[in-house]
């Protein structure tokens, strides 16, 4: 079964279980043709198509916050930055609330990461900041899971960065089974005692984000 057929049956199954709180299928049914669409050509180092990545994320924050707005904006995390879609057509289509997600989600260097740090300065005082976090830690999970491709330095770069912010990131958002997951992603790359382990250093700047 591909994740695209197991994000809309597990979609299917919410809404069957929990009929005041349905999920619109249909939209995120066109968010996900948004994302063939602009990701269209595009490879993930790997060689797979690359929306089979917000595909992914899209099914793991089901699992975190179950809403149409975060599942559609998972889904179109990276089409601004990577495509030509533009944030105004994503509202157009999609709506205000979305737009503001995906910008939020949206580096705004090409050349430099999308870090926690940026995220919360960017957004710390938005309502809408918990929601574009977690679709921001399924992202980091999903990368992690799939490093085999990248050089060491890169896996190493990513790994430490993930365990500097993102361990701390999914305790504050109190996803305890992320917490232990991105440990056990992370204990091929650090030892025990959590070598180079600085949580958060950015926080004693700035200690209302939290």
């Amino acid at each position: 079964m591909s994740i695209e057929q197991k994000l809309l049956e597990k979609i299917q199954t919410y809404n069957e279980q929990n009929p005041d709180k349905k999920m619109n299928i249909l939209t995120i049914q066109e968010a996900i043709e948004w994302c063939k669409k602009y990701h269209q050509g595009q490879k993930r180092k790997s060689g797979e198509p690359y929306h089979e990545h917000p595909l992914a994320v899209a099914y793991y924050c089901l699992s975190i916050k179950r809403t149409t707005a975060i599942i559609v904006a998972a889904l179109l995390h990276d089409v601004v930055e990577d495509s030509s879609c533009t944030l105004e057509s994503v509202e157009k289509k999609f709506g205000k609330t979305i737009r503001i997600l995906v910008h939020g989600l949206t580096r705004k260097r090409k050349e430099k990461i999308l870090s926690v740090e940026e995220i919360l300065t960017e957004n710390y005082k938005g309502r809408n900041t918990k929601d574009i976090l977690c679709i921001k830690l399924m992202d980091r999970k999903h990368n992690l899971e799939t490093l085999d491709s990248m050089s060491m330095t890169k896996k190493e770069k990513i790994a430490k960065q993930t365990l500097n912010e993102f361990i701390i990131l999914s305790i504050y958002l109190e996803q305890e089974k992320q917490t232990a997951a991105f440990h056990k992603l992370l204990s091929q790359y650090f030892d025990e005692e959590g070598q180079d382990f600085q949580p958060f250093t950015f926080l004693s700047k700035e200690p209302s984000f939290l």
